[in-house]
């Protein structure tokens, strides 16, 4: 699974559906070349050992990379619309107790952001719209990420910069009393972040599926069980400009269902995602170089049906 995710915009853009939804999935693409099926320990992919796996893992130590990411989102069914956002910016990560990472990801000045559709906002006589570019130049995100870039969301959660969001955002919820709130009401986060990295070790032009994984969607609405299936396949090692450079194609495939509340009552909600990608990793630093993924959702709300598809493309560069 991927930090990458939908910006907080497409959340806001597509009201009903992604507001209920905030799904962050990442995934690459997987090649019919040998395999094995199996569900390693996590320490698996962090361990230190000459067993002619590769293994990809960022510095425990913590650095700084300059970011640069472009990602297009597009709705249909009950709503439709397009969505492209750029920006550059910079990822700085630090280490912290537990052996994890405290990531804070800034956004440049040069940002860029075209909505049509269920993405445009919509406004009222007499208003000027928001100023999108604005509001995203200099925007922060703060995760604290494990060494293969998966979440921990409790110390996510405890980060004072996010405590004091949810805050102004439970402000703000009170204060419009229903209401739908505005978009300038809310701190606009990061675009860019980290890819998360395969969880066991690879070995080159082997294919590698993982048992079945079960998770809980926490959402607006309630709890909803997911299941993740991930296949990984390193394609190459190669040495250049002094760097190791391993290519790995990923594709995860998640489903999830539940009855969700919302407002007055429950509606069932259902979603598959298939997402499949292409990252490119210095084996020598430890940090990423590049991360293409698409990412193709569809959604059952009720009796309707909603599709959305995320392409991304991400480069980075050790500051």
């Amino acid at each position: 699974m991927c930090s990458s995710d939908l910006p907080a915009i497409a959340a806001r853009a597509s009201r009903p559906l992604f507001a209920a939804l905030a799904l962050t999935l990442c995934t690459g693409l997987a090649c019919e070349k040998g395999g094995s099926s199996n569900t390693p320990d996590t320490a698996d992919a962090l361990a230190d050992v000459d067993d002619g796996k590769t293994r990809l893992k960022y510095p425990e130590g913590g650095f700084t990379l300059t970011s640069t990411t472009e990602q297009t989102s597009t709705v249909s069914g009950g709503a439709s619309g397009k969505q492209t956002v750029k920006s550059d910016g910079t990822i700085v990560a630090t280490p912290v107790d537990g052996g994890d990472l405290r990531v804070e990801a800034t956004n440049g000045s040069a940002v860029e952001h075209q909505a049509e559709g269920a993405f445009k906002e919509d406004v009222e006589e007499g208003k000027e719209p928001t100023d999108m570019v604005k509001l995203l130049s200099g925007a922060k995100s703060y995760v604290v990420l494990d060494r293969l870039g998966e979440m921990n969301e409790d110390a996510t959660k405890a980060l004072p910069e996010n405590v004091a969001r949810r805050e102004a955002r439970d402000k703000a919820k009170e204060k419009a009393k229903g209401e739908e709130l505005a978009v300038t009401e809310l701190e606009a986060s990061s675009v860019l972040s980290l890819p998360s990295l395969p969880t066991t070790g690879l070995v080159e032009g082997q294919v590698v599926t993982l048992d079945t994984k079960e998770e809980t969607l926490d959402t607006p609405g309630g709890e909803m069980p997911v299941e993740i299936d991930s296949t990984y396949m390193l394609r190459s090692v190669e040495d250049k400009d002094g760097m190791k450079l391993a290519s790995v194609d990923i594709e995860i495939i998640s489903s999830g269902a539940a009855e969700l509340s919302f407002g007055g009552g429950s509606t069932f909600v259902a979603f598959d995602s298939e997402l499949t990608g292409s990252l490119v990793f210095d084996l020598t630093s430890g940090l990423p170089v590049s991360w293409e993924a698409e990412n193709l959702t569809e959604f059952h709300v009720g009796e309707k049906t909603y599709e959305q598809n995320q392409i991304v493309s991400s480069t980075y560069a050790k500051q």
